[in-house]
C-alpha cells in the first residue's frame, strides 16, 4: 500500500484557514487533474465529458482549465433524489421498475 502525500492546494487551503480562520479566496479557474480529483472519476471520463460537452473548458495554448463555476453548475445538474421506495436493498438504485411478475424471453401472455 503506497501513502500519496496532499496536495499543495490542500495545504495552501489548510494553512490559509489556520491562520486567517476562513476559506481561501476560491481559483476561478482549475486544471483538468483537480477536476477530476474533485470529481472522483477518471481522466479518461473527465475527457469524455468534456469531448461530448457536458462540460465545458477554457483553453489557451497548451493548457486546458475549467472554470469552477462551470464545474458547480455540471455537480449541480448532476443531482438526483430517489425515494427510498426507489432504491434496491442497502439503498442500491432496483433493476426491477415493476411489480409485475418477470416473464422469460419470448413468452406471450395470453
Amino acid at each position: 500500500m503506497s501513502f500519496r502525500a496532499p496536495g499543495v492546494g490542500v495545504l495552501r487551503r489548510f494553512l490559509y484557514s489556520v491562520l486567517n480562520h476562513a476559506e481561501p479566496p476560491r481559483r476561478r479557474l482549475v486544471s483538468l487533474t483537480d477536476t477530476y480529483r474533485a470529481l472522483g472519476v477518471s481522466r479518461t471520463t473527465l475527457y469524455r465529458l468534456v469531448r461530448d460537452g457536458h462540460l465545458p473548458v477554457v483553453e489557451f495554448p497548451g493548457r486546458t482549465l475549467v472554470d469552477s463555476a462551470d464545474l458547480d453548475a455540471f455537480i449541480e445538474s448532476r443531482k438526483t433524489r430517489r425515494s427510498r421506495k426507489e432504491r434496491g436493498p442497502a439503498g442500491k438504485p432496483s433493476l426491477v421498475t415493476s411489480s409485475a411478475p418477470l416473464e422469460p424471453a419470448g413468452h406471450d401472455r395470453t
